[in-house]
């Protein structure tokens, strides 16, 4: 498993919201270019970056600063996962333009599938990535939501990633809503789901990583990354946690 520092940009500073909520935003003061080169420092070659304004507007400003970041990513050695508003093929062919090493792609690949899956035949499954966000309903049944978490389609991360499972798909993110940004665990049974969903490609769970032991749960069940940004941001997990967790390493005590 690998660990996969998260930077969240909205009005183009890095912020945490707290289950998606904008009115909840933990604010940063350091720069998103410190962050980046301290994840390289600590041996990051990956680093998950997230336009939140795009994720909920569909447009935004945090363009210019994503840029900015992807060439900082390239001296450093560090690929940058970008998401948040890529909603068509243009705009994800864009950014890999720009040198982004992945687009990741959420609400489009839930709303339109066909189309999606014939932009993952185009742009490879290396190069396009994508997103499943989970809300837990109040009967106990996981569903997506889309458009920057406001919209519910009523589908189930199982219903929206069996379109991609013959489509060439790799990379897939599952994001439990109630616990990002909130330091309450990962949920684990939301990555037994999505893996059992689909055991061929490779998961990357988000939402909730607080310490070391988050990540060897996530590891023994089968996480192929983890995505975590407060409890870095925060100080409350180590940096020298990310070059622990090596790219082909099952855990710390393996590498």
């Amino acid at each position: 498993m690998r660990l996969i520092p998260s930077l969240d940009l909205a009005d183009g500073v890095v912020v945490r919201l707290e289950g998606g909520a904008f009115d909840r935003a933990r604010r940063y003061p350091e720069a998103a270019e410190v962050w980046l080169e301290r994840f390289a420092a600590a041996g990051a070659r990956l680093v998950h970056v997230v336009d939140l304004d795009a994720a909920r507007d569909g447009a935004s400003e945090n363009a210019p600063a994503l840029s900015r970041l992807i060439e900082r990513g390239r001296i450093f050695g560090v690929g940058l996962q970008v998401a948040g508003g890529i909603r068509t093929l243009a705009a994800a062919r864009a950014w890999l333009d720009r040198g982004a090493s992945r687009a990741v792609v959420g609400s489009a690949a839930v709303e339109r599938p066909d189309e999606v899956a014939e932009w993952l035949a185009e742009l490879g499954g290396e190069r396009l990535a994508l997103a499943f966000d989970v809300r837990r309903r109040e009967d106990v049944a996981r569903h997506v939501a889309t458009r920057g978490w406001r919209a519910d389609p009523n589908v189930t991360i199982a219903a929206a990633v069996a379109p991609f499972t013959s489509a060439g798909l790799r990379h897939a993110l599952s994001t439990a809503i109630e616990r990002d940004g909130r330091l309450a665990g990962p949920d684990l049974d939301l990555c037994a789901k999505a893996r059992a969903a689909a055991p061929a490609v490779a998961w990357q769970a988000s939402g909730g990583v607080r310490s070391a032991a988050d990540l060897e749960a996530l590891a023994a069940a089968g996480a192929a990354g983890a995505i975590v940004g407060r409890a870095l941001l925060d100080g409350l997990l180590s940096l020298l946690e990310i070059s622990r967790w090596s790219r082909n390493g099952s855990s710390p005590a393996s590498t």
